[in-house]
């Protein structure tokens, strides 16, 4: 039940509907490009989704590493850690899915290239193109904001841990 909450979190969120936008306008409008600029955006999009998916997968290890059993309480009460660690991790799974999809592209693009230089890159292949390039680049924004939803709880969670000691501070003078 969890699982698909996630999910549902991800498939209806900004980022995935832009970047499935994006895929269906391509589709529509059947773009098409030559294959030696196919294969250099192939390129650039392996580059790309490699260094996303690093550094949302740092991003992963740092949020999951908080060591402050407290503050781990407080987030778990609340339902946010499970949450953001959900959601974290289906999208470093679509994350990674894209990845691969963009290393098959690469190497689509390289041997047609070099089969049928003067060819065109098909359409659905733009519009995958499309996909994964604009779903990391919009996915790693949401993982800054999250991951600033997530400092801000922390500091809302020290503060209130700050009042609390102080207050027992007054009341043992």
């Amino acid at each position: 039940m969890r699982a698909r909450r996630v999910i549902k979190s991800i498939v209806i969120s900004w980022d995935f509907i832009t970047a499935v936008s994006a895929t269906i306008l391509t589709l529509l409008f059947r773009v098409q490009i030559p294959i030696p600029v196919g294969r250099d955006i192939a390129g650039f999009n392996v580059t790309l989704g490699a260094l996303v998916f690093s550094v949302y997968f740092a991003a992963l290890a740092l949020v999951a590493a908080t060591d402050d059993d407290e503050f781990l309480r407080f987030a778990a009460k609340e339902g946010a850690y499970a949450k953001l660690i959900g959601v974290f991790r289906t999208t470093l799974v679509l994350l990674f899915v894209t990845l691969l999809l963009s290393i098959g592209v690469y190497l689509y693009t390289l041997y047609q290239s070099y089969l049928q230089p003067q060819s065109m890159v098909p359409t659905w292949l733009v519009s995958l193109f499309a996909f994964t390039i604009l779903y990391p680049l919009f996915a790693s924004i949401n993982a800054a904001f999250d991951a600033g939803k997530y400092a801000q709880r922390r500091a809302l969670f020290l503060q209130t841990i700050q009042r609390d000691s102080s207050d027992e501070h007054d009341l043992s003078n």
